[in-house]
């Protein structure tokens, strides 16, 4: 209930400046818009069960007509454990990611509002660790370690959603699939065992942001 009526007030107070604003018609805007995933950190957090953070910035130029491009990125960090009475496996993950948008806007009624299609391409960085520990019964336990940083691009398609309120709040609620390959692993200790194949990628956000 706190988030929601945090939420809320945000909102009041971002019209209330706007109208504050409408005086002075000689600043012209910049169309820039800087947005973040609020939901990211949450759902990162609970998907690595208490021991991951993530977090989000993008900045979007809106062009003439119903065309914008936009920059994403994306820092994470995440621990996770496995223990079963054979062995216990600790993996830990960090890296970020950089991408790029182009976004074309389907609504002709009001510039870059409604539903929007496009393309995307990035290139990230994962650094793994994994820390193996076997049980052996009548014997001490057995410990070795794998750690790698593997060099990721990939390319897709996106569509979504994007609406403004008070003219200066937008939230932007993007999904988009694409294809995702290795560019190459740097293996520091122990052995993963070769290349890995292209696999399916796949990105959503949630994105709240404001209008410059």
């Amino acid at each position: 209930m706190k988030k929601v009526l945090l939420f809320f007030l945000l909102i009041t107070t971002i019209c209330s400046a706007q109208d504050s604003t409408k005086v002075n018609k000689t600043q012209k805007p910049i169309n820039l818009v800087i947005k973040t995933d609020l939901l990211l950190p949450v759902v990162y957090y609970i998907v690595n069960g208490g021991n991951g953070k993530a977090i989000s910035f993008t900045i979007e130029k809106l062009l003439v007509k119903r065309h914008s491009v936009q920059l994403y990125s994306l820092f994470f960090t995440g621990t996770s454990k496995n223990v079963n009475s054979f062995q216990s496996i600790t993996s830990t993950d960090q890296g970020y990611q950089l991408s790029a948008h182009y976004k074309f806007f389907v609504s002709k009624k009001r510039p870059h509002s409604g539903y929007y299609v496009g393309a995307f391409g990035m290139y990230g960085t994962l650094h793994s660790t994994q820390q193996y520990t076997l049980y052996q019964k009548n014997n001490p336990s057995f410990s070795h370690s794998d750690e790698y940083i593997d060099y990721f691009m990939g390319c897709g398609l996106v569509n979504g959603v994007q609406f403004y309120i008070c003219n200066q709040l937008v939230i932007d609620c993007i999904l988009g699939f694409g294809v995702q390959e290795s560019l190459g692993t740097k293996v520091i200790q122990g052995d993963i065992g070769g290349n890995r194949d292209p696999s399916g990628y796949i990105t959503a956000a949630i994105n709240i942001g404001y209008k410059f």
